[in-house]
């Protein structure tokens, strides 16, 4: 089930399309679907809320949902989406999009679903709607399979025996599981997506939501337990993730 106010709705092939319109002010609860589905944003902005992160998604943002996955979300404006949701669990795709993926960087899916939206506005169904949806998803495909590169036992030794809400030098790190410094950074960003600090920040942005979502503890001590220098930092750090100041986060996102 899709929330939100479904506008047009069909099927093609294993895949349900759903536009969908949100008012501005909606606020969608935690939830799940059945069934992995993508979701791209047409028009207007979003923040969703998954794994504990807050993710702000603004027009052009593709997202992979896998089956089951909890989800928040709220519309400051109102926004449209369109969704497709792979019915067939036999589809050659429906691992790829059984795991949490946020994929809105990746040029060549941002490309796929740009030509998705164009065919359906165009065409609504027919052959290539089909062939724009077979790329889409064998895109998808394409970028999981990067993402579940197996990861070498240093990198689980590091993400698993270090806090990394810490000020631990990055150094300290890579010198604890046997990596020179420098490969440490660039063998990280392969394998995470993402640089030694950018994982860090969202690190504490994740403890910090958690604190958020599920205490009462004032806003000063839910930055000194997590990492950030201050109030101050937490503000920037929330502002710039989730769009929106960490007591309005959780004022919207409070279970």
């Amino acid at each position: 089930m899709m929330h939100g106010t479904i506008v047009a709705e069909s099927r093609s092939g294993a895949v349900r399309i759903t536009e969908t319109r949100y008012a501005g002010g909606a606020v969608l609860a935690h939830h799940r679907h059945c069934d992995p589905y993508v979701s791209i944003l047409v028009d207007g902005d979003y923040t969703e809320v998954r794994a504990g992160i807050p993710q702000r998604c603004r027009t052009g943002t593709v997202i992979v949902h896998h089956h089951d996955e909890e989800h928040a979300d709220y519309f400051p404006r109102s926004g449209r989406c369109l969704n497709f949701e792979l019915l067939d669990r036999s589809h050659v795709a429906h691992a790829a999009l059984s795991h949490r993926n946020i994929v809105s960087t990746n040029r060549r899916l941002q490309a796929a679903a740009a030509q998705l939206v164009h065919v359906h506005s165009a065409t609504g169904r027919g052959a290539t709607l089909e062939r724009s949806i077979d790329e889409l998803l064998a895109t998808i495909a394409d970028d999981q399979e990067i993402a579940t590169d197996p990861q070498p036992a240093w990198l689980r030794r590091a993400l698993d025996d270090f806090t990394w809400t810490d000020a631990e030098p990055l150094e300290r790190i890579a010198h604890g599981v046997g990596i020179h410094p420098t490969h440490f950074s660039r063998a990280f960003r392969h394998h995470m997506g993402l640089t030694p600090n950018d994982y860090r920040r969202t690190s504490r942005v994740r403890a910090a939501s958690q604190l958020l979502l599920d205490s009462r503890a004032r806003l000063a001590d839910v930055a000194q337990a997590t990492g950030f220098h201050d109030q101050s930092h937490l503000t920037h750090a929330f502002v710039t993730a989730a769009g929106m100041p960490p007591a309005r986060y959780r004022s919207i996102f409070r279970r």
